[in-house]
């Protein structure tokens, strides 16, 4: 398929009869939110419901579209005019893909736990990514934090999320840390929706 970047961040299939695969996007001119947050720290409660959201809606079309964007996180998210969420190599269809057959699972830093377990990877797989984004938005730092990736992905799979609240030094908002615990249940199942994080 070719696949356009469209305004909104949505990748659009537009000819399923071409084999080859290609990413047509639009230049994105700004600074990646993993590059904002190291360098500025916790951002305030509007800014990180504004790319929560923006960033959800855009997840919205794709999932529409059943796909799974494969690796959300701050590094793949540019604050140009708007949110852009870039990289679909990783993306695939929902509910087709079994864990064990990946290539590829994401980021230690984001990856969702049911990555390891060897279930039908679903489009809830990015919202527990997009939860572990908004935790360093809100925060400045990333959830889990170990002494290498496979520590990190232990605690992705067992460990109790650490209370947001412990790591933000400026206006706690508990609406935000709520829907970071929920975003970050470890069954999909549990988890909060993209229209929670939309409506929040």
């Amino acid at each position: 398929d070719i696949i356009v970047h469209r305004a909104r961040g949505v990748p659009i299939p537009l000819n399923k009869d071409i084999l080859n695969h290609f990413i047509v996007m639009e230049f994105c001119n700004g600074d990646t939110l993993e590059k904002l947050v190291s360098s500025q720290g916790e951002q305030d409660c509007d800014t990180v419901r504004s790319w929560a959201s923006q960033t959800a809606t855009t997840l919205d079309q794709i999932h529409d579209r059943e796909l799974v964007h494969g690796n959300v996180r701050s590094k793949n998210l540019i604050l140009d005019d708007r949110i852009m969420l870039v990289d679909y190599v990783t993306a695939f269809p929902g509910g087709e893909v079994n864990s064990k057959d990946l290539s590829y699972r994401g980021h230690f830093n984001y990856v969702s736990p049911e990555a390891f377990t060897g279930v039908y990877i679903t489009p809830s797989a990015d919202v527990y990514s997009l939860g572990c984004s908004i935790f360093e938005w809100y925060t400045g730092v990333k959830p889990y934090r170990g002494r290498n990736s496979a520590h990190v992905v232990e605690k992705q799979l067992y460990a109790s999320l650490p209370d947001p609240s412990r790591y933000r030094s400026g206006i706690h908002d508990t609406k935000i840390e709520s829907l970071i615990r929920s975003m970050m249940e470890k069954t999909p199942k549990n988890r909060a929706t993209l229209s929670d994080v939309i409506s929040e």
